[in-house]
Order: structure tokens, then C-alpha cells, then sequence
């Protein structure tokens, strides 16, 4: 397929990275309210498919339900895909690669669930989540661009700042889901200073852990601070790039304030799904930074460059 991208994928391809960040951010609603056992039991809610009438069980299957509507969109994301590359083999089995997380995505909610919320497997479901979110995100970005206008190709600086920058947030985003499931969270009150006193390293594990997560967002922070630089001063005419740099400001301002609130208010639960929710669209923004910027000139790069990342511009 060269040229446009059929509107309906562009348009269900969408809506599924939308509805998977909805559904991350009503997942921790789930935890955030003390809802995780609300239904106990799984597919099932006490044995029946429709919840008892009480708020944590009615947060729980909600999260459930949303879940089969995302798969749903996922599945059609993934048909659609295929079919506009002819079936292609290679497209396909990314195809298949992506059913496959997803599936395996399914079933450790359905462990979580039935081993009573083991903080591990939570930060894990979590973490599978992210990533799902992140292949979506860059196929929406992918197939949208094929249908926009060829732009400049970008320098490999800014393709390496780009690279860095998605990985650097996934590794937070992995600290993060492990400082929740150690039970780290509520080490450290308070900021810049950590309980009234700076870098308290070697008071406690879950304090160093804490302490770790701090810094590690400052150096993102500042490495998002170059990228977005870079990106407008000197790749203003990839196609994408500038607009969504701006997206990466924005939610790398917005998280950090939402994180000085959460140490600093005694974590709240709103708090806490805010931070939750800042983290994913900060992961989504990245990744379709990169998704652009291998996007790059369209028909110039792409061959090279988004394909590594989904799949391959067809003949």
C-alpha cells in the first residue's frame, strides 16, 4: 500500500490507542479506590455477569467491560491493517505478535484477579499495558502520516534524541509500576526534600527506591527538554514533529507538577490516577514522537524507519 491510508483504519486505529489509554487510566481508578477484589472471581462477578449493586464491584467490572471493548477495537485495528497491506506475511505476523500481547495481556488480569492481587503481577499488567499502548500509538501515527504530505527527513541526531527519549520514559514508567508494587509510594513525603531532609540514601530500601524514581524522572526530564528543543529549532518541517514535540512538553510539565503534588499532599487518591494518567499520555506522546520522526519523509524513510518499528510501506 503506498499513498493514503484507508480511512477506516486511520479512524479505528485511532480509537483503539484512545480507548487503551482510557482503559490504563480507569485501571487505576481500580487501584486507586481499593477496587481490585471488587469482583472477586473471573470472567465472572460472584458468579454472575452482572455486578452486584456496590461501588468497588461496579468499578471493577467497568474496567472489565471497557477491557472487551477495547479488544474489540484492537481486533479490528489489527483486520484492517492487514487488509490494507494485501495480507502481506510480514504484516501479518506483526499482526499476530500484537493479538498475542494482547491475549497474554487478558490473562494476567484474570491472574491478578484470582491470586488476589500480587503486587508483582499488578506492576506487570501494568507495565504489558504500556507497552500495548505504545505499539498502538505508533501504528494510529503511522498509517495517519501515510496519508499526509512528504516533509523533510530528519537529522540521526534527532532520530537518536527521539529513540532515547521513548525509552527513557519506559524505563521510568517501569521504576514507577516497581515503586508501587514494593510499596514504595508513600517512602518519601514531601518535595524537593525527601521527609525534611535531602538525598537520605541508606535510611531504608523503599526510601532509596523512591529516591531512585525521583531522579531518574529529572534526567528525562532533561533529556525531553533537549528533544523538544531540537525538535523546534531544527526539525520544524518533518512532517508531525513539531506538533507533537509540543504534545511531549506539555505532558512532561504536566507530570511533573502532578508528581510534586502527590509527595507533597500525603497521597490522595485523585492524585494518584492523575499520575498514573500523566504517565501514559507522556509514554504515548513520545512513542508517536518517534513514530513521526521515523516517519520521517515518507516515501524517503520509511522503508527504513517506521517499518522497523511496525511494518514495512507496501509496493
Amino acid at each position: 500500500m503506498r499513498g493514503r491510508s484507508p480511512s477506516a483504519l486511520r479512524t479505528v486505529s485511532a480509537l483503539a490507542a484512545v480507548a487503551t489509554y482510557l482503559l490504563i487510566v480507569l485501571g487505576a481508578v481500580v487501584r486507586a479506590s481499593g477496587s481490585g477484589l471488587g469482583c472477586p472471581d473471573w470472567p465472572l462477578c460472584y458468579g454472575q455477569p452482572i455486578p452486584p449493586g456496590y461501588t468497588p464491584a461496579i468499578i471493577e467490572y467497568s474496567h472489565r467491560a471497557w477491557g472487551a471493548v477495547v479488544s474489540l477495537l484492537i481486533l479490528a485495528t489489527l483486520v484492517l491493517w492487514a487488509r490494507a497491506y494485501q495480507y502481506r506475511p510480514d504484516v501479518v505476523l506483526k499482526g499476530v505478535g500484537i493479538l498475542a500481547l494482547l491475549v497474554l495481556q487478558i490473562a494476567l488480569g484474570a491472574i491478578t484477579v484470582k491470586n488476589e492481587l500480587p503486587p508483582y503481577v499488578v506492576a506487570l499488567h501494568l507495565g504489558m499495558a504500556m507497552i500495548l499502548f505504545g505499539i498502538l500509538i505508533a501504528l494510529a501515527v503511522t498509517v495517519r502520516l501515510q496519508s499526509g504530505a512528504v516533509g523533510e527527513t530528519p537529522s540521526p541526531k534527532f532520530t537518536r534524541l527521539a529513540w532515547g527519549a521513548s525509552g527513557a520514559v519506559f524505563l521510568l514508567l517501569l521504576l514507577g509500576t516497581y515503586v508501587r508494587a514494593s510499596g514504595a509510594t508513600g517512602a518519601c513525603i514531601g518535595f524537593p526534600t525527601c521527609n525534611g531532609a535531602w538525598l537520605p540514601l541508606g535510611v531504608n530500601r523503599l526510601i532509596d527506591i523512591h529516591i531512585a524514581h525521583r531522579l531518574l524522572a529529572l534526567l528525562v526530564a532533561a533529556h525531553l527538554t533537549a528533544t523538544v528543543i531540537r525538535a523546534w529549532r531544527h526539525e520544524r518541517n518533518v512532517p508531525a514533529v513539531g506538533a507533537i514535540a509540543g504534545a511531549v512538553a506539555v505532558g512532561l510539565v504536566a507530570q511533573l507538577g502532578i508528581g510534586i503534588w502527590v509527595v507533597s499532599s500525603g497521597f490522595p487518591p485523585t492524585a494518584l490516577v492523575l499520575h498514573v494518567a500523566g504517565a501514559g499520555a507522556l509514554w504515548g506522546s513520545t512513542v508517536a514522537l518517534l513514530a513521526a520522526t521515523l516517519h520521517g519523509g515518507k516515501d524517503a524513510v520509511v522503508s527504513g524507519g517506521a517499518s522497523t518499528l511496525l511494518g514495512a510501506e507496501a509496493g
